[in-house]
């Protein structure tokens, strides 16, 4: 491909990237979402001088917050120097972060294709992904995290290829650095242990010294925060104390038919907990009203929901394995986000889908039920069946991949790719928590459409 006809192309994808998140921002604005409010406050603390902390519900004070990892909240509160609400602060962020994961995918295609023409199909599928612009408009990290997980993978590349000793340092510091940031990769580091361990031809002894450079680099990041935790909070494990409330929500469907009366004895609190949420028909109330009624702390709260659910997992793993695989399954076909879009335009358009799709199935057929589902049910039906192509393709871009012998640059982005599905969907998945990984979808879906319908047709590049 020639070199002016590439850079057009970059540049056209920036150029458009840009007037579409200027133009919805004038439309729309920034989106309040989820934990928005939460991370506001805590950003606000640290840029008046008051830590990384927040107003506890429960007893009004100012105590240390722990409830997410810190780096976020302290990268956004920077942007203080630029400017004085933190919600541009946020837009500002993620608007860097959506252009900078572009330019990235396009690089990291290079690297593992050396095809400008794979690398290009790359960006601009990634530059009309709807998952990235919607997260950009979002008062959430996911952006910026999927903007770390990016780099990370560019460090583990080049540390796996040059194989030097202080690299294995840098890339266990960085794992440090995406954990804080968002703890999702906090058992990643097993996996590169066992990479190292297993994969790289050097003798044991240089793997060993390997896998210690690599776990210290990690642990000076990420210990001294545990260790705040430990003295602040009493509590010595936990990156996020927001893991309680996420593993419950999938179990919820389980509550009533479980038994827990041996979980009763050992920690009687979690009695009254259970007793409150079984009647909330698989919708578990907001854990600030759970710790209002109970007067429990953040770290009190965390430990008893997350001791019910793995006992309700234990107690029925069959059905909870189904309700895993289906959050899988969500995760990887998830078209939330495309229509969050469409909602931006036409107001009331996500928040429909749920009964609109119950009516649809419960009511005779009928011109509005039919309506209904050309406007609301086809269009999700449509985005969900485009990412299970998209992702299907990846896979089978993977198995290409391998078969012409380009394994020393395969094996660590798919096992990132597969441990992001895999551990994000532990939670109920969508595809914000497939967002990190778009990147590496995106990538061998490419390979796979190029090398088998685009490689050897007439069209000229």
């Amino acid at each position: 491909m020639d070199r002016k006809v590439f850079i057009i192309n970059i540049a056209a994808m920036l150029l458009f990237s840009l007037c579409i998140r200027i133009y919805v921002f004038q439309t729309n604005g920034m989106i309040y979402f989820g934990d928005s409010i939460e991370y506001l406050e805590v950003i606000r603390n640290i840029s008046e001088e008051k830590g990384f902390s927040q107003i506890d519900i429960v007893t009004n004070k100012i105590l240390p917050y722990a409830n997410k990892p810190p780096l976020f909240f302290y990268t956004v509160a920077l942007t203080k120097y630029i400017t004085t609400n933190f919600e541009n602060g946020i837009f500002i962020l993620n608007i860097i972060s959506s252009i900078l994961i572009i330019l990235l995918s396009i690089k990291f295609s290079l690297i593992l294709s050396s095809n400008k023409v794979i690398s290009l199909m790359v960006g601009w599928m990634m530059t009309l992904n709807p998952n990235l612009i919607f997260n950009s408009f979002l008062l959430m990290p996911d952006t910026y995290y999927s903007l770390v997980i990016i780099i990370f993978t560019f460090i583990g590349l080049y540390t796996l290829k040059e194989k030097k000793s202080h690299l294995f340092l840098v890339l266990g510091m960085f794992l440090g650095i995406t954990v804080l940031t968002r703890s999702l990769l906090k058992f990643f580091w097993i996996f590169i242990s066992l990479f190292i361990l297993f994969y790289i031809k050097k003798e044991i002894k240089q793997k060993l010294k390997y896998i210690f450079l690599f776990i210290f680099g990690y642990a000076i990041i990420v210990l001294p925060y545990q260790f705040r935790n430990f003295t602040k909070l009493g509590v010595f494990s936990p990156l996020e104390l927001h893991q309680g409330i996420a593993s419950i929500w999938p179990v919820m469907p389980l509550i009533k038919v479980t038994d827990y009366s041996s979980l009763f004895k050992k920690y009687p609190r979690t009695q009254q907990i259970i007793n409150f949420i079984k009647d909330k028909d698989y919708e578990i109330p907001p854990e600030k009203d759970l710790r209002l009624k109970f007067k429990l702390s953040q770290s009190e709260m965390a430990k008893y929901l997350t001791l019910i659910a793995i006992h309700t997992a234990i107690k029925h793993p069959i059905k909870y394995f189904k309700i895993y695989i289906k959050s899988i399954l969500n995760t990887i076909t998830s078209s939330s986000s495309y229509l969050m879009l469409i909602d931006i335009f036409n107001p009331g358009y996500f928040e429909k889908q749920h009964s609109i799709f119950l009516n649809f199935i419960n009511n005779n057929f009928n011109t509005e039920n039919f309506k209904n589902f050309i406007n609301y049910i086809l269009p999700n039906l449509f985005f969900r069946l485009l990412n299970l192509l998209i992702f299907i393709t990846a896979i089978a871009g993977i198995i290409l991949y391998n078969r012409i012998g380009k394994k020393d640059t395969n094996l660590y982005p798919v096992v990132l790719l597969f441990y992001t599905i895999v551990f994000s969907s532990f939670t109920v998945g969508y595809d914000r928590y497939r967002l990190p990984a778009e990147f590496i979808i995106l990538f061998y879906s490419s390979y796979f459409i190029y090398e088998r319908f685009i490689k050897y047709s007439k069209i000229n590049f």
